[in-house]
């Protein structure tokens, strides 16, 4: 497959489960409701595209650019995502659960309602991030960044935190 001329391409309700993809231009391309289950997207760039209710799950997102992407309503549960760029991405009710996130940066991304259940977060920045009424139940947190990040109505049911999780700035509720 040329992953060169999948930039921009049209590739809604495709099945790319387990396709190897890395290294692939997929900016600004069309992957709503797209099984890319179990795909390899190390060093892929998916700036800008959409995937909305897409399934992404048990995926490799290592080294991968997701600025600006949608990913309202995905499943990246159980996904290895590691020095990947999530900036400024719409993550509205993703699904993080089991993920493996580590040394990824979610500044300024907007994940409300966002599922980081059962996930391993380390040395990651949610600097600016909007969290309101993600869900944290199980997780695991080291080394992550929430300077100026809006954790209002966060659910951190079992959470455990490691080794300086940041808080600097955190708009957050007010316990009873």
């Amino acid at each position: 497959m040329n992953c060169t001329a999948l930039r921009a391409a049209n590739l809604a309700n495709a099945d790319l489960t387990n396709v190897k993809l890395a290294g692939a231009d997929l900016r600004y391309t069309a992957l709503m409701n797209t099984s890319l289950a179990n795909a390899d997207l190390t060093g892929a760039d998916l700036t800008c595209a959409d995937l909305t209710d897409a399934h992404v799950n048990d995926a490799q997102l290592i080294r991968a650019d997701l600025t600006h992407a949608k990913l309202m309503d995905t499943n990246l549960a159980g996904a290895n995502i590691s020095h990947t760029c999530f900036a400024q991405a719409h993550c509205l009710t993703a699904d993080f659960t089991y993920a493996e996130i580590e040394k990824t940066d979610f500044t300024d991304a907007d994940l409300v309602n966002a599922d980081f259940s059962y996930a391993t977060l380390t040395d990651t920045s949610f600097t600016d991030a909007n969290l309101d009424g993600a869900v944290f139940t199980d997780a695991t947190l080291g080394r992550v960044d929430l300077t100026g990040a809006d954790f209002r109505h966060v659910e951190l049911y079992k959470t455990t935190f490691h080794n300086n999780v940041i808080f600097n700035d955190t708009k957050m509720s007010m316990l009873a």
